[in-house]
């Protein structure tokens, strides 16, 4: 319990205090690299906001449909089996599986719409497999990749990646650790190769802008037009 609460403070701290951190670490390099930390610091921001907003997407798609769902069955508790499916599908693949267990159990052992209890049962089983066919092999893909910057067929196959080599942790972690890592060879290769640094995503290229970071482009000169001198 400690240890929880020590992490807790912890990320506290940096929630409140991390803007500054930034700057004033920034500010301690050299005009160069400064800027280039900025760049790569942003499209890491960005990853990460990016891929927690698209986790919570799905985790409420996938829960109000395991909740309507439970209430065409005519379980009792879908409300709360919704809300646990919320939680429980913030592990992807395995989440959805984790929440059909209280569903299942329920529809066991109380009366619902469909007579006989293991007919209900195999209903709940039917409705959590295809809920999580379509969120981990088709939600998930698109809108983490999306917010990642990855391609679909890349997410799937990281996940399956990261399944293999830690299991469920491995699963939570595969994708944004993937983006990471695809961004920050980027900017070391530009950085190696002394090329002009840039931001990696689109979403951050318009950001910067507007805050000044990246000039915008200049505009397209107009076509010169010869004066009709009859």
């Amino acid at each position: 319990a400690a240890e929880a609460v020590i992490v807790l403070l912890i990320a506290l701290y940096f929630l409140i205090f991390a803007p500054d951190m930034r700057e004033k670490f920034n500010e301690m390099l050299p005009t160069d690299l400064g800027r280039r930390a900025d760049l790569w610091e942003t499209d890491v921001s960005r990853i990460l906001g990016g891929f927690v907003s698209g986790q919570l997407i799905i985790a409420l798609i996938m829960g109000s449909a395991a909740a309507l769902g439970c209430l065409a069955i005519g379980i009792g508790p879908w409300l709360i089996i919704g809300l646990f499916v919320v939680v429980a599908s913030l592990i992807p693949v395995f989440g959805p599986y984790i929440g059909a267990i209280p569903a299942v159990l329920i529809a066991l052992i109380t009366p619902t719409h469909i007579h006989s209890p293991v007919g209900a049962a195999i209903a709940v089983v039917v409705l959590f497999v295809a809920i999580n066919e379509v969120g981990g092999k088709v939600l998930y893909p698109k809108l983490v990749g999306s917010a990642l910057g990855l391609h679909e067929v890349l997410v799937l196959f990281v996940l399956f990646a990261g399944l293999e080599i830690n299991g469920i942790v491995g699963t939570l972690f595969a994708a944004p650790v993937a983006a990471l890592a695809i961004v920050t060879m980027i900017h070391l290769y530009r950085f190696w190769s002394d090329m002009p640094d840039s931001l990696i995503s689109d979403a951050n290229r318009v950001e910067a802008r507007q805050s000044g970071k990246i000039a915008p482009a200049p505009a397209a000169p107009e076509p010169e037009t010869q004066a009709d001198d009859r």
